[in-house]
């Protein structure tokens, strides 16, 4: 078996690179693929639905303090732990605790032989501290994205600062970003929108839609046809901005259409980052567009109101509501002042016709007609004298206290009626008051 023998060394500069450019390809995958080659080191990352691919290419000749490479085969490939790397390369600049453990100088070494797979970090400190890692590995194939960057039509280039202060008008919940151009009026814009599919219940929580226009003079290139219009996640394109932010370089976009690859890269100090992402249209699945969800449960909703404004009155409500049908004729107008004797006709105190409302409302104020009681002149009676004592009022209709108003007002109906036969039947004049009478105009 062949031995294949791997080792450079990284200044403190160089490892918070390194740090740095981990701390992005994480937010792609768990694992990092280290790609070795005499002129390069590359660390890569394909998600897991392959949807999206990294890779951070380390210039032997500008990135590295001291590198060499030597195997049988022109490079060398294996796998990581993201975890492990992040562990090792965590930048360490001499604040609080960490004074005296400073990282001065790094070494890594990766030595194959078939026997033990390790990938050394020796990391030097400042008073003489010397800390060593042994990092497992897995020696497999890596799959790489290829690109044509010279096929592309569409290309644009902005600062990362202005790229990143756009992209945080966007909020976390928000799954695809749309990149759209209108070259023909000098405008490009980003709308953020999602394609997750909810019933009506859950309509008011989706994300808000954004959209940010941005004029073609703010792109230091915008070459890009008009009407072009292509969605990727939102995602990965906010950790390529934020990773470009703190390198502070110039971003460059590179794509043809809806459904082809799109590259996005950058170079700073001899790290090289290129981010291939898989395109959609947004067009061609509406029903992705957060903007154009229509809910089936929605819809059957509005569908039904007008249907029910239309038409006719339901039908009667409960058995024990039809004992006392209303009356078809209009309500009368309001009871004038009356005497003793025009007042015990009935049919001046009918009912109003009560408005059609939904059975499954409750009434709201006090009833005081009850299912049980059908004499409905006495009711009517009860309440025209109520009216004209001045004392009728209406309360809430809390059960009990209803109760006790009907059976307070049916005593006081009972002991008029009674006073009424007594005065007729003994010939008492109607100048003398006997029992329990109201008093008149002028009394």
């Amino acid at each position: 078996m062949s031995t294949t023998t791997l080792t450079f060394t990284l200044t403190p500069t160089s490892i918070g690179r390194i740090h740095d450019a981990l701390s992005c390809l994480s937010k792609f995958s768990n694992e990092i693929s280290l790609i070795a080659s005499s002129t390069q080191l590359t660390l890569s990352a394909l998600n897991s639905t392959k949807s999206a691919y990294t890779a951070a290419h380390l210039q032997a000749a500008r990135f590295f303090s001291e590198y060499a490479y030597q195997g049988a085969q022109s490079q060398f490939s294996c796998r990581l732990q993201t975890k492990a790397l992040l562990s090792v390369f965590r930048q360490r600049m001499g604040e609080g605790r960490d004074k005296g453990t400073a990282i001065q100088r790094c070494e890594v070494r990766l030595h194959n032989s078939g026997r033990r797979q390790r990938l050394q970090v020796r990391l030097h400190c400042a008073n003489g501290v010397l800390k060593t890692y042994q990092l497992t590995y897995e020696e497999v194939d890596v799959v790489a994205a290829l690109f044509d960057r010279g096929s592309c039509r569409q290309r644009w280039r902005i600062a990362a600062a202005l790229l990143k202060e756009y992209i945080e008008h966007f909020g976390p919940r928000a799954e695809q970003i749309e990149i759209s151009s209108a070259s023909r009026s000098g405008r490009a814009a980003f709308t953020s929108f999602t394609e997750k599919l909810t019933d009506g219940r859950e309509i008011l929580r989706l994300p808000l839609q954004t959209s940010v226009a941005i004029d073609t003079s703010d792109f230091e290139v915008f070459d890009v046809d008009d009407g072009v219009s292509i969605a990727v996640s939102l995602k990965d394109f906010k950790a390529i901005a934020n990773y470009a932010g703190t390198l502070d370089v110039p971003v460059e976009a590179f794509y043809s259409q809806p459904g082809k690859p799109m590259q996005i890269g950058y170079v700073r100090d001899g790290v090289d980052m290129e981010f291939t992402l898989m395109t959609a249209s947004r067009t061609s699945q509406p029903s992705a567009a957060m903007g154009k969800i229509e809910p089936r449960v929605r819809q059957e909703i509005v569908q039904r109101l007008p249907s029910q404004s239309q038409a006719p009155p339901s039908s009667p409500p409960s058995s024990s509501r039809q004992s006392q049908p209303a009356p078809q004729t209009p309500p009368p107008p309001p009871p004038q002042p009356r005497s003793l004797t025009e007042s015990t006709d009935s049919s001046l105190y009918r009912l109003p016709t009560p408005r059609p409302a939904p059975p499954a409302e409750p009434p709201l104020f006090l009833n005081y007609s009850s299912a049980e009681d059908d004499d409905e002149e006495s009711a009517g009676m009860g309440t025209a004298l109520e009216y004209e004592r001045g004392d009728f009022q209406l309360g809430w209709n809390t059960g009990q206290e209803a109760g006790a108003a009907r059976a307070s007002n049916k005593r006081v109906i009972e002991d008029f009626e009674d006073s009424e036969e007594e005065s007729e039947d003994d010939g008492v004049g109607p100048t003398q008051q006997t029992g329990y009478v109201p008093k008149g105009l002028f009394d």
